[in-house]
């Protein structure tokens, strides 16, 4: 609170997305209640490919160890049709993968926004 920006927020599971945070002013001696509401949804089972978990697996581990000769590693697809791949190759798909859909969101909302279709 005194810093007036969130801090110390934890949170579980595979994609956390933020923390709630307010705005507003004490006066010394006052107290305020302030009570966030969570929600949880569940995509069904054949939209949960998330690509930026292995991105941002791969960035961690790169950054604590330093080992980038792990970019070179073979690795198999999740699906198993692709064979093997460097890892750097999985990544690259993965931010493409995302790139290419947020691309095409972001034309559909600014369409929506402006009364255009993309």
């Amino acid at each position: 609170m005194e810093r007036g920006e969130s801090a110390n927020s934890v949170a579980h599971g595979w994609a956390p997305h933020g923390s709630h945070h307010v705005r507003f002013r004490l006066a010394p001696g006052d107290t305020k209640e302030v009570i966030f509401l969570l929600g949880y949804w569940e995509n069904p089972d054949d939209q949960k490919f998330d690509p930026l978990w292995l991105v941002l697996g791969a960035a961690a581990y790169l950054k604590e160890t330093g080992d980038e000769a792990i970019l070179d590693e073979a690795v198999p697809y999740a699906d198993a049709q692709d064979g093997l791949a460097p890892l750097c190759e999985h990544l690259e798909r993965s931010l493409r993968y995302t790139s290419d859909r947020l691309a095409r969101i972001c034309c559909r909302l600014s369409g929506e926004r402006t009364g255009t279709t993309a």
